[in-house]
Protein backbone atom coordinates (compact mmCIF):
# COMPACT_ATOMS: atom_id res chain seq x y z
CA UNK A 1 0.00 0.00 0.00
CA UNK A 2 1.30 3.40 -1.05
CA UNK A 3 0.93 6.99 0.44
CA UNK A 4 0.85 9.83 -1.83
CA UNK A 5 1.42 13.53 -0.42
CA UNK A 6 3.49 16.66 -1.46
CA UNK A 7 6.34 18.43 -0.19
CA UNK A 8 7.62 21.91 -0.80
CA UNK A 9 11.21 22.68 -2.22
CA UNK A 10 13.45 24.97 -1.67
CA UNK A 11 11.87 26.76 -3.99
CA UNK A 12 8.48 26.81 -2.68
CA UNK A 13 6.93 24.12 -5.63
CA UNK A 14 5.32 21.18 -4.32
CA UNK A 15 6.73 18.02 -5.03
CA UNK A 16 4.97 14.47 -5.68
CA UNK A 17 6.35 11.88 -3.19
CA UNK A 18 5.83 8.30 -2.85
CA UNK A 19 6.07 5.83 0.37
CA UNK A 20 5.82 2.63 -0.26
CA UNK A 21 7.25 -1.16 1.08
CA UNK A 22 7.90 -1.59 4.22
CA UNK A 23 7.26 1.72 7.02
CA UNK A 24 8.91 0.10 9.71
CA UNK A 25 11.86 -1.20 8.19
CA UNK A 26 15.20 -0.35 10.07
CA UNK A 27 16.40 1.21 5.92
CA UNK A 28 15.34 3.41 3.68
CA UNK A 29 15.78 2.93 0.11
CA UNK A 30 15.26 6.47 -1.79
CA UNK A 31 14.93 6.29 -5.96
CA UNK A 32 16.23 9.29 -8.37
CA UNK A 33 14.85 9.66 -11.68
CA UNK A 34 16.91 10.34 -14.88
CA UNK A 35 16.18 12.50 -17.68
CA UNK A 36 12.50 14.06 -17.60
CA UNK A 37 11.33 10.61 -16.40
CA UNK A 38 7.96 10.84 -13.93
CA UNK A 39 6.86 8.22 -11.92
CA UNK A 40 4.12 6.65 -13.84
CA UNK A 41 6.45 6.00 -16.43
CA UNK A 42 9.64 4.77 -14.96
CA UNK A 43 8.62 0.79 -14.88
CA UNK A 44 12.35 -0.34 -13.77
CA UNK A 45 11.80 1.47 -10.67
CA UNK A 46 8.37 0.21 -10.08
CA UNK A 47 9.42 -3.54 -10.43
CA UNK A 48 12.41 -2.69 -8.11
CA UNK A 49 9.89 -1.12 -5.55
CA UNK A 50 7.77 -4.51 -5.56
CA UNK A 51 10.70 -6.34 -5.50
CA UNK A 52 12.21 -5.77 -2.44
CA UNK A 53 8.97 -4.11 -1.15
CA UNK A 54 9.55 -6.29 2.03
CA UNK A 55 13.20 -5.16 2.78
CA UNK A 56 12.91 -1.33 2.58
CA UNK A 57 11.07 1.93 3.10
CA UNK A 58 10.67 2.58 -0.50
CA UNK A 59 10.56 6.82 -1.26
CA UNK A 60 10.23 7.59 -4.84
CA UNK A 61 9.91 11.45 -5.82
CA UNK A 62 9.10 13.51 -9.19
CA UNK A 63 11.75 16.50 -9.84
CA UNK A 64 9.94 19.65 -9.75
CA UNK A 65 8.26 20.55 -13.31
CA UNK A 66 7.36 16.82 -13.96
CA UNK A 67 4.90 14.10 -12.68
CA UNK A 68 2.49 15.59 -10.59
CA UNK A 69 5.04 18.06 -8.75
CA UNK A 70 4.59 21.76 -9.07
CA UNK A 71 7.37 23.68 -11.22
CA UNK A 72 7.84 25.01 -15.10
CA UNK A 73 10.53 21.99 -17.08
CA UNK A 74 12.01 25.09 -19.05
CA UNK A 75 13.06 26.20 -15.02
CA UNK A 76 14.79 22.85 -14.41
CA UNK A 77 18.84 22.09 -14.18
CA UNK A 78 21.12 20.12 -12.68
CA UNK A 79 21.00 22.41 -9.97
CA UNK A 80 17.40 22.25 -9.17
CA UNK A 81 16.98 18.66 -9.10
CA UNK A 82 20.15 18.41 -6.87
CA UNK A 83 17.79 20.98 -4.70
CA UNK A 84 15.15 18.55 -4.74
CA UNK A 85 17.09 15.56 -4.00
CA UNK A 86 18.28 17.77 -1.16
CA UNK A 87 14.60 18.58 0.36
CA UNK A 88 13.45 14.67 -0.02
CA UNK A 89 16.54 13.59 1.59
CA UNK A 90 16.09 16.10 4.12
CA UNK A 91 12.39 14.92 5.00
CA UNK A 92 13.35 11.46 4.91
CA UNK A 93 15.74 11.80 7.68
CA UNK A 94 13.20 13.63 9.48
CA UNK A 95 10.48 11.04 9.44
CA UNK A 96 12.46 7.50 9.58
CA UNK A 97 15.23 5.98 11.77
CA UNK A 98 17.68 3.82 10.07
CA UNK A 99 20.14 4.22 6.72
CA UNK A 100 19.61 5.55 3.94
CA UNK A 101 20.24 4.44 0.37
CA UNK A 102 19.72 6.00 -3.01
CA UNK A 103 19.39 3.96 -6.23
CA UNK A 104 19.81 6.61 -8.97
CA UNK A 105 19.29 5.70 -13.20
CA UNK A 106 20.40 7.67 -16.01
CA UNK A 107 21.11 11.50 -15.24
CA UNK A 108 20.00 10.66 -11.83
CA UNK A 109 23.09 9.84 -11.37
CA UNK A 110 24.83 12.63 -11.81
CA UNK A 111 22.31 14.72 -9.44
CA UNK A 112 23.15 12.27 -6.73
CA UNK A 113 26.88 12.97 -7.54
CA UNK A 114 26.19 17.07 -7.82
CA UNK A 115 24.63 17.35 -4.49
CA UNK A 116 27.14 14.64 -3.24
CA UNK A 117 24.92 14.08 0.11
CA UNK A 118 26.77 12.79 3.39
CA UNK A 119 24.81 10.15 5.41
CA UNK A 120 24.16 7.88 2.54
CA UNK A 121 25.01 3.91 3.48
CA UNK A 122 24.79 2.50 0.07
CA UNK A 123 24.36 3.94 -3.35
CA UNK A 124 24.12 2.11 -6.62
CA UNK A 125 24.07 3.80 -9.62
CA UNK A 126 22.18 2.89 -12.85
CA UNK A 127 23.16 3.15 -16.43
CA UNK A 128 25.12 6.38 -15.53
CA UNK A 129 25.94 9.44 -17.45
CA UNK A 130 28.90 9.91 -19.73
CA UNK A 131 31.53 10.73 -18.08
CA UNK A 132 32.41 13.72 -20.29
CA UNK A 133 29.98 16.92 -19.65
CA UNK A 134 30.63 18.19 -23.26
CA UNK A 135 29.74 14.58 -24.50
CA UNK A 136 26.40 14.51 -22.28
CA UNK A 137 25.04 17.27 -23.52
CA UNK A 138 25.79 16.39 -27.29
CA UNK A 139 24.19 12.86 -26.48
CA UNK A 140 20.96 14.52 -25.03
CA UNK A 141 20.68 17.27 -27.87
CA UNK A 142 21.25 14.07 -30.48
CA UNK A 143 18.57 12.21 -28.82
CA UNK A 144 16.18 15.24 -28.84
CA UNK A 145 17.04 15.51 -32.45
CA UNK A 146 16.04 12.04 -33.38
CA UNK A 147 12.78 13.05 -32.50
CA UNK A 148 12.19 15.77 -34.45
CA UNK A 149 13.18 18.48 -31.25
CA UNK A 150 14.76 21.83 -31.11
CA UNK A 151 17.50 22.83 -29.71
CA UNK A 152 18.21 26.36 -28.41
CA UNK A 153 20.98 26.51 -25.67
CA UNK A 154 20.20 30.22 -25.13
CA UNK A 155 16.46 30.01 -25.07
CA UNK A 156 13.92 27.08 -24.63
CA UNK A 157 14.46 23.77 -26.96
CA UNK A 158 11.91 21.21 -27.32
CA UNK A 159 11.74 17.54 -26.96
CA UNK A 160 9.17 15.24 -27.92
CA UNK A 161 8.87 12.38 -25.67
CA UNK A 162 8.04 8.90 -26.38
CA UNK A 163 5.20 9.20 -24.30
CA UNK A 164 3.60 12.10 -26.48
CA UNK A 165 4.56 15.20 -23.96
CA UNK A 166 6.48 17.77 -25.29
CA UNK A 167 9.08 18.69 -22.90
CA UNK A 168 10.51 21.89 -22.39
CA UNK A 169 14.13 22.37 -21.32
CA UNK A 170 15.30 25.99 -20.54
CA UNK A 171 19.07 27.34 -21.13
CA UNK A 172 19.99 26.44 -17.31
CA UNK A 173 19.33 22.86 -18.22
CA UNK A 174 22.51 23.28 -20.64
CA UNK A 175 24.57 25.89 -18.68
CA UNK A 176 24.69 23.37 -15.56
CA UNK A 177 24.94 20.51 -17.77
CA UNK A 178 28.45 21.91 -19.69
CA UNK A 179 29.62 23.11 -16.47
CA UNK A 180 29.43 19.78 -14.53
CA UNK A 181 32.20 17.53 -14.48
CA UNK A 182 30.35 13.93 -13.72
CA UNK A 183 33.74 11.61 -13.27
CA UNK A 184 35.02 14.25 -11.03
CA UNK A 185 31.37 14.24 -8.44
CA UNK A 186 31.37 10.67 -8.85
CA UNK A 187 34.67 10.36 -7.72
CA UNK A 188 33.75 12.37 -4.86
CA UNK A 189 30.89 11.36 -4.02
CA UNK A 190 32.22 7.55 -4.01
CA UNK A 191 33.89 8.29 -1.03
CA UNK A 192 31.39 8.72 1.31
CA UNK A 193 29.51 5.87 0.56
CA UNK A 194 29.70 2.28 -0.76
CA UNK A 195 28.81 2.75 -4.07
CA UNK A 196 27.88 0.08 -6.61
CA UNK A 197 27.72 1.62 -10.52
CA UNK A 198 26.07 -1.23 -13.16
CA UNK A 199 26.51 -0.64 -16.45
CA UNK A 200 24.41 -2.55 -18.75
CA UNK A 201 26.17 -4.02 -21.80
CA UNK A 202 23.68 -3.31 -24.43
CA UNK A 203 23.13 0.66 -23.61
CA UNK A 204 21.93 2.37 -26.49
CA UNK A 205 22.04 5.62 -25.06
CA UNK A 206 25.89 5.54 -23.57
CA UNK A 207 28.37 3.77 -25.22
CA UNK A 208 31.11 1.67 -23.34
CA UNK A 209 33.96 4.54 -24.30
CA UNK A 210 31.53 7.20 -22.12
CA UNK A 211 31.82 5.17 -18.72
CA UNK A 212 35.43 4.00 -18.73
CA UNK A 213 36.84 6.49 -16.50
CA UNK A 214 34.34 5.56 -13.96
CA UNK A 215 35.89 2.03 -13.93
CA UNK A 216 39.03 3.45 -12.67
CA UNK A 217 37.92 5.14 -9.70
CA UNK A 218 39.08 2.97 -6.81
CA UNK A 219 36.51 3.85 -4.21
CA UNK A 220 33.57 2.35 -6.31
CA UNK A 221 32.41 -1.06 -7.45
CA UNK A 222 31.82 -1.48 -11.15
CA UNK A 223 30.00 -4.39 -12.39
CA UNK A 224 28.82 -4.68 -16.36
CA UNK A 225 25.47 -6.58 -16.63
CA UNK A 226 23.38 -7.52 -20.06
CA UNK A 227 20.73 -5.69 -21.12
CA UNK A 228 19.51 -1.89 -22.45
CA UNK A 229 19.78 1.48 -20.45
CA UNK A 230 16.76 0.52 -18.89
CA UNK A 231 17.57 -3.27 -18.00
CA UNK A 232 14.20 -3.87 -20.48
CA UNK A 233 14.38 -7.65 -20.83
CA UNK A 234 12.69 -9.97 -17.98
CA UNK A 235 15.52 -11.91 -17.78
CA UNK A 236 18.34 -8.90 -17.62
CA UNK A 237 16.35 -7.68 -14.66
CA UNK A 238 15.94 -10.94 -13.08
CA UNK A 239 20.10 -10.30 -13.14
CA UNK A 240 19.70 -6.60 -11.88
CA UNK A 241 17.46 -7.63 -8.60
CA UNK A 242 19.83 -10.34 -7.99
CA UNK A 243 22.87 -8.13 -8.10
CA UNK A 244 20.69 -5.73 -5.94
CA UNK A 245 19.80 -8.53 -3.13
CA UNK A 246 23.60 -9.39 -2.74
CA UNK A 247 24.35 -5.78 -2.39
CA UNK A 248 21.70 -5.04 -0.16
CA UNK A 249 21.84 -7.96 1.63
Amino acid sequence: MATEFSIPNQRGEKLHVVVAGNENAAATLLFVQGFGVSLQENSLFVDIVEAFQHKFTMISFDFAGYGQSEGKQENVSLDTESQDLDTVLRWVRKHFMGSISIIAHSLGCAVVSHLNPSGIEKTIFLAPTHQDSAHLVQQHQRRMTARGGTIDEQGISVYPRHTGEIQKIGASFWSTLRASDPLASCRKYSIKTNLLLLYPRKDEIIPKEGIMGYRKIATLTFKELPGDHNFSGKKEREKLFATLSTFFA
